[in-house]
């Protein structure tokens, strides 16, 4: 009797054994599943060629949970994860009132989120946590509040929308909201903002800018400029403000500061509030900041550089280009006399560049912005 449980112990620690093996064997499996296979559709995991030399791409693991970072669960169904990036780069160009660089070919890519009168940059990338495919947020610049009130609430409805990821309850609660009041200036009280503002955003002491108040003074300017009241206040004092803010223009390499002027130039122009600036050398202020903002940089020998030259910094600007190309069309009935050919060069430079085949109509309408700007001499040349 006491043989036959001995027996039968022995077999249950076999099975035991062969049990937790072949879970280990699981584990294993599903692990090199994401990270070594990752990226190649419609295969199943296959004992590695030790012959083989070809050095297989794969996604960055994370352990842990390092601060400042948000995971979003991806919807991976077919394993092919260059394709599951490319639709969160769609998802991500989606993304309202933000720019975009793609980090060549790593799935990862910088973006910046404006919002109000603040902005953020943060990293996007596909990367592997728990084993499973995931997608990092993760911080670098700018607003807190923006990154996680603004940006990953805009950029988890698109992967939504996309069923890239599950949609968030939080989406749902988030939307609706009306802007208050109290979220803008009131400038009828006090000009003490106002004159803020008219001096920060002029260069200082030998010419130069204080980039940190000028950053400051623009962001409050133009999202104060959208509210009506103020507005009204402010368009008296167009002929000291317009023309600083178009000089920003081609003086910062500050992104978010760029943004700002760009948007500040367009609140009052679309108003037709132009400060005594409806000339042509305000026409080639604006196409030299498209021309900046929306092309690759070059090298001294005029060879492309290299998306990955530095990974913490964006270098084109599709909101940039599409707030200057609103400006452009409000200010082409204003222009009088023939285009200048410095102006005619800057605009062959971006029929070149292709501007809507990178941005979309909806951040260059090309067609729209030439026709603005072209009526003009064809109207002249009527005349004669």
């Amino acid at each position: 009797m006491l043989d036959q449980i001995r027996q039968t112990e022995e077999q249950q620690q076999i099975i035991d054994e062969g049990v937790h093996k072949a879970v280990e064997k699981v584990e294993e499996i599903e692990k090199r599943d994401f990270t070594k296979n990752y990226g190649k559709p419609g295969t199943e995991p296959q004992v590695q060629n030790q012959s083989q030399n070809v050095e297989e791409e794969t996604l960055p693991v994370v352990d842990g949970s390092p601060n400042g970072c948000i995971y979003m669960p991806v919807n991976d169904t077919d394993k092919n994860w260059r394709q599951v990036w490319d639709n969160v780069v769609k998802a991500m160009s989606e993304v309202k009132d933000s720019d975009i660089n793609v980090q060549g070919e790593k799935p990862s890519a910088l973006q910046i989120q404006y919002h109000e009168d603040t902005y953020m940059v943060a990293r996007t990338r596909l990367c592997v946590k728990n084993d499973k495919p995931c997608l990092e947020l993760r911080k670098l610049d700018g607003n807190g509040f923006t990154f996680r009130d603004t940006y990953k609430e805009n950029l988890q409805s698109k992967l939504a929308e996309k069923k890239i990821t599950r949609k968030s309850s939080e989406q749902e609660m988030i939307g609706g909201m009306n802007e208050p009041q109290y979220m803008y200036f009131d400038l009828k009280e006090s000009k003490d903002m106002l004159n803020y503002w008219k001096k920060n955003i002029r260069p200082q002491k030998n010419l130069d800018y204080n980039q940190v108040e000028l950053y400051d003074a623009l962001s409050s300017l133009s999202w104060n400029s959208g509210y009506k009241e103020n507005f009204e206040i402010l368009k008296s004092e167009a002929k000291d403000i317009i023309q600083p803010v178009l000089a920003v223009l081609n003086q910062s390499d500050h992104i978010p500061t760029v943004y700002f002027a760009a948007l500040c130039i367009s609140t009052f122009f679309n108003k037709s509030v132009f400060g005594e600036c409806e000339n042509w050398s305000s026409v080639e202020t604006l196409l030299n900041c498209v021309l900046k903002w929306s092309t690759t940089k070059k090298k001294d020998n005029d060879e492309e550089e290299d998306d990955q030259t530095d990974e913490l910094e964006i270098k084109r600007s599709r909101e940039t280009a599409r707030l200057c190309g609103l400006s452009l069309i409000a200010l082409g009935p204003q222009l009088k006399g023939s285009i200048p050919k410095n102006t005619s060069k800057l605009l062959k430079k971006i029929r070149n560049a292709s501007l809507t085949k990178h941005f979309g109509v909806t951040h260059w309408n090309e067609e729209a912005i030439f026709k603005a700007i072209e009526k003009t001499e064809e109207e002249e040349e009527n005349k004669k």
